[in-house]
C-alpha cells in the first residue's frame, strides 16, 4: 500500500508533536545535593601520604558519632593522646602539623608560598612557607587573613594541645578556612613562629618573629597585592 507524501508528512508532524509532549510532561531532575565531606576521611595524594606518617605513630583522626567533632585518637584503642615525654610530643605535634597543613592544600586548594621571595633572600638564609588561597590574586573584594598567636604554633592551628587534647575544631584553622571559602573569602595564613627549616638553618631576618614575618607578608600579599 503506498503512502501519499502528505500522508508521510503528517506522520512526521504527529511523531514530533508526541515527543515534545513527552518532554514537556518530563519533569527535569533537580541536581542532588553533595554530601558534606568529612574531612577526616578525604582522600588527596598530600594528605594520604600525611595520614600514613601520622598512623605510623599511632594515631589517627576520627569523627565522633556524638557530636560531629574531630578527635586526635589512638589508632589501635581510640583513647586520646597519652604524654610519653617531651620529644615525643613535640615530634607528634610536627605531624600533627604537617596534617593539617596537607588538608590545606588539598582540600581548600591553598598554595604554599616560600617568602622571602628568591630574589631577596639573603645568602645563606633560610624560606618560611606560608598558604595562600588559589584565587587571592582574582578575589580581591573579602579576604581573611589568619595569623596565629607567639610559641610553638605553626600555620594552620591555634594550639597543638588543643588540637590533641579537645577536637581539631578548637584547636585548628580548618573551621575557618572552611567558613571563608564556603563565604567567597580569598585566604592567606601566615607562619610567624617558623624560624628554622627541616635542614635547622635560620630563616632570612627580614621574616624572623613575629613582626618582621607579618610586616613582610602584609606588605607583599595584602597591601599591594601580588
Amino acid at each position: 500500500m503506498e503512502h501519499s507524501d502528505e500522508d508521510m508528512n503528517a506522520d512526521s508532524d504527529k511523531e514530533q508533536e508526541e515527543n515534545k509532549l513527552q518532554e514537556e510532561e518530563e519533569p527535569e531532575e533537580e541536581p542532588e545535593e553533595e554530601p558534606e565531606e568529612d574531612f577526616s576521611t578525604v582522600v588527596h595524594p598530600n594528605l594520604a601520604r600525611q595520614t600514613k606518617l601520622l598512623a605510623k605513630m599511632g594515631y589517627c583522626i576520627v569523627k565522633s558519632e556524638e557530636d560531629g567533632q574531630h578527635r586526635f585518637l589512638q589508632t589501635d584503642s581510640h583513647e586520646k593522646f597519652k604524654f610519653v615525654d617531651q620529644k615525643h610530643y613535640d615530634k607528634l605535634g610536627d605531624k600533627l602539623c604537617d596534617w593539617v597543613q596537607a588538608f590545606m592544600m588539598d582540600k581548600f586548594r591553598l598554595n604554599k608560598v616560600m617568602i622571602p621571595f628568591k630574589e631577596e633572600l639573603s645568602e645563606g638564609a633560610a624560606q618560611a612557607p606560608i598558604f595562600v588561597s588559589e584565587d587571592w590574586e582574582t578575589n580581591t573584594e573579602r579576604a581573611l587573613v589568619l595569623i596565629q598567636g607567639t610559641g610553638d604554633v605553626r600555620s594552620g592551628y591555634w594550639a597543638r594541645s588543643v588540637c590533641m587534647n579537645d577536637t581539631m575544631e578548637l584547636g585548628s584553622m580548618i573551621p575557618d578556612i572552611e567558613f571563608a571559602r564556603k563565604n567567597g573569602f580569598s585566604v592567606i595564613v601566615f607562619n610567624p613562629n617558623y624560624n628554622r627549616n627541616e635542614q635547622n638553618v635560620t630563616v632570612d631576618d627580614k621574616i624572623r618573629g613575629m613582626g618582621h614575618h607579618s610586616s613582610y607578608a602584609w606588605s607583599k600579599f595584602v597591601e599591594n597585592g601580588v
